[in-house]
């Protein structure tokens, strides 16, 4: 179907309106032309509000996992740091100032947290 245009005029306000039917007949588009201003031009779709865009999310700040623990030994503050050996799945955790260590098994899904965690769960279960 060939698109079709229809001119339609009040003289009382001396507005233009152009319908144009575009390739689909469901999408009818208006274009609103002043007379004597033809640099002033608005397009509008017909039933449909104009989208307006929303901010994006603001990202939440990450805060970063604890690399450094309290030795369970010599109760130092913050002289236990963990190393990750991922080739061969161990993670060891040692001690700067009385040189307690302990090693165990890691996963891909390990942080230096889980290491910590096992050496306390296996000091508790040491003492009892």
């Amino acid at each position: 179907m060939p698109p079709t245009k229809t001119k339609i005029t009040e003289p009382a306000r001396r507005i233009q309106v152009w319908y144009i039917n575009a390739c689909s007949p469901t999408k009818l588009t208006i274009i609103i032309v002043l007379s004597r201003s033809f640099d002033k031009i608005e397009e509008s779709t017909m039933g449909r509000k104009k989208k307006t865009s929303k901010p994006p999310p603001k990202r939440k700040a990450v805060e970063k996992m604890e690399t450094l623990f309290d030795c369970p030994f010599c109760n130092h503050a913050k002289s236990c740091e963990v190393k990750f050996n991922r080739k061969r799945n161990t993670g060891t955790i040692s001690c700067y100032d009385c040189l307690e260590a302990f090693q165990t098994s890691i996963n891909h899904l390990s942080e230096a947290i889980d290491v910590y965690s096992d050496w306390i769960d296996a000091c508790e279960d040491a003492n009892k």
